[in-house]
């Protein structure tokens, strides 16, 4: 790999995206994804689907719903911080560990501007979600599918702004606070600032700057 891994002291960053070449031989061919529109065409209809399998068979009432699909979005935020911080920051010492990580985020630290490499792949979030409402349904019966319901839409929300906060520039309170957040991650220490939807975790475990 031309450029070494991250979080070595020596991180490489680019303003560019990722040379061809460099992508031919880095990344795993299928693990990469730059339409940040697609994860809603995928899961919009399935978010519709859990949300009326709760609702309408498994008769949950409206108020149950929208307390579990709540704790779900709460879950996403958890989950986030700490797969962030100790999933995809891990070092791992094989050649196929640092491939896999490289792809899913190391690459995008290194070559932040490439939109091929901001937003997740379906075929890492597809499975994980479906262990998730497995998961989730085993615990809570048909409350699984309010609480997934809320997850994916947490996820949602997640992509497409993590993708925004790299291309755009909203004039919004909001979305600034989020970008500076999050730019300060990527541009002056990858090991702070690992929440994203919600600076809350952050905080709460002394990573913020």
């Amino acid at each position: 790999m031309a450029q070494k891994l991250l979080f070595d002291g020596k991180t490489f960053l680019s303003p560019k995206p990722m040379p061809e070449d460099l992508y031919r031989d880095a990344i795993i061919k299928g693990m990469t994804m730059g339409n940040p529109w697609l994860p809603f065409v995928l899961y919009t209809p399935l978010i519709t689907l859990y949300a009326w399998l709760a609702l309408v068979p498994f008769s949950l009432s409206v108020p149950s719903f929208a307390l579990c699909a709540l704790c779900g979005i709460l879950w996403w935020t958890v989950f986030e911080y700490f797969m962030h911080r100790y999933a995809f920051h891990y070092q791992p010492r094989s050649k196929w560990g640092k491939r896999i990580l490289y792809v899913m985020h190391h690459g995008h630290h290194q070559y932040p501007n490439d939109e091929r490499l901001m937003v997740s792949n379906p075929w890492v979030s597809l499975p994980a979600s479906g262990i998730f409402l497995l998961a989730a349904w085993l615990i809570m019966g048909a409350a699984g599918f309010a609480f997934i319901a809320g997850m994916l839409t947490a996820y949602l929300v997640y992509d497409w702004l993590h993708h925004a906060v790299h291309v755009h520039n909203f004039d919004h309170k909001v979305f600034q606070q989020l970008k500076k957040h999050h730019m300060r991650h990527h541009y002056r220490d990858p090991s702070m600032n690992y929440g994203f939807i919600t600076t809350f975790w952050d905080r709460l475990m002394g990573t913020k700057i």
